[in-house]
């Protein structure tokens, strides 16, 4: 895994997946976590997740980790995408819960707390 830092965000990179989280003064945003098109539907996102909840966790003071589950596609052939529901659902494994902060750009805001 490749972890790069620029101003107030860090990427994680590896051949399987990639995803970025930005930091704030009292939460850190969990921008993106995408498979790649051929690993997809073989555990790379549960394990990116993972880790990226582990660096927050052993790198930042912050106790809040928040995100918004937004499907995304790429157009491509071996695009599988998991709707807004399947996303919950998977979030939700992870201790995530819906926010009370949700806004009109983010309707789906979801929460965790360390």
């Amino acid at each position: 895994m490749t972890i790069t830092k620029k101003e107030n965000r860090i990427y994680f990179d590896n051949i399987f997946s990639h995803g970025n989280i930005s930091i704030h003064e009292t939460s850190i945003k969990i921008e993106l976590i995408r498979v790649n098109d051929e690993y997809k539907g073989k555990g790379y996102a549960s394990k990116l997740l993972e880790t990226i909840i582990q660096y927050i966790q052993d790198n930042f003071q912050q106790k809040k980790i928040i995100l918004s589950p937004m499907p995304i596609s790429t157009g491509g052939k071996s695009d599988i995408l998991l709707n807004l529901e399947q996303l919950i659902k998977f979030y939700k494994k992870y201790k995530f819960t819906e926010s009370d902060e949700k806004t009109r750009e983010e309707p789906y805001l979801m929460v965790r707390y360390l």
